[in-house]
């Protein structure tokens, strides 16, 4: 920052008062509104990015997605934000994946020596298919607690379809389903998502590759939408049904409770989650 020095240095000044009234008028344009979240209305107290910010590395976190929160969304976004931003660099397939663990990962587990702890006492070594079981090989793992990832994607979910289309996803009017889902699944959400008259974002990459998504809404019912989700490209073991299938893609639907088959796809597609949360491959 420029320090003012002398009668020529208060000259200076003027750029640093407008941007301060950029930021009060930014930060107006937040509060009392209607929570993206939790669709409380004038109830946002803040700007939140969909995305966090601590995901992407220092030079590439301009112009992402920003929505109106609550104080209390907010921070159990937050909660959920910082255990991930400390865990999920380990398996990125991104550019700055070596990068994001040097620059912002070391900090994060040096004031987390719980967490780190964990990390250590829980990395593994395991046998992966990546052909669905006609050959192995031998990958490093580490402890994920994957539901707070998918809790995560779910409010991602709910900032996107307000980020591209200003819909807002209330619980009492919408079932919302998010989830990492093996090809069997998959495949019914890929088939929704290549339909032609839909709305579509098309494919978005943010950070180079850190998030990636692309996600449509039907015309006639504007909070049935479908998005597909990546982060950091790692990769995840499959479910119960397909366990030596590694996916990299969640798939996140809203869907109106009045609209019978979407509703049904989605009981159908949610099961009970496993005792033990599934490794992340690192």
């Amino acid at each position: 920052m420029v320090r003012a020095r002398g009668g020529r240095g208060a000259r200076v000044q003027a750029p640093q008062v407008h941007v301060a009234r950029d930021r009060i008028s930014m930060s107006k344009k937040y509060k009392g509104k209607t929570c993206t979240y939790c669709t409380v209305p004038k109830s946002s107290t803040t700007g939140d990015h969909v995305v966090a910010r601590e995901f992407f590395p220092l030079d590439k976190r301009a112009n992402l997605p920003k929505v109106p929160a609550c104080g209390r969304c907010n921070v159990a976004k937050s909660k959920l934000e910082h255990y991930l931003t400390a865990v999920m660099p380990f398996g990125s397939n991104t550019p700055d994946g070596r990068r994001v663990m040097m620059e912002l990962v070391a900090d994060r587990l040096r004031n987390n020596l719980a967490l780190t702890r964990h990390l250590v006492e829980g990395a593994r070594i395991k046998p992966i298919s990546p052909d669905g079981g006609r050959s192995w090989q031998e990958q490093h793992t580490l402890p994920f607690d994957s539901s707070k990832l998918v809790q995560l994607l779910r409010l991602i979910g709910k900032g996107m379809a307000f980020t591209h289309w200003g819909v807002l996803l209330p619980d009492r009017d919408v079932v919302l389903y998010g989830d990492f889902l093996v090809s069997a699944g998959a495949t019914g959400m890929e088939m929704l998502l290549a339909s032609k008259r839909a709305n579509s974002t098309g494919k978005i990459v943010l950070g180079d590759g850190v998030f990636t998504y692309e996600g449509i809404q039907d015309p006639d019912w504007p909070t049935f939408t479908v998005w597909r989700m990546a982060l950091y490209g790692g990769t995840y073991d499959g479910d119960q049904n397909a366990p030596h299938e590694q996916v990299s893609s969640a798939y996140v639907m809203s869907a109106p409770r009045g609209l019978k088959a979407a509703t049904d796809l989605i009981h159908s597609l949610r099961r009970p989650r496993n005792g033990e949360p599934p490794d992340r491959a690192a």
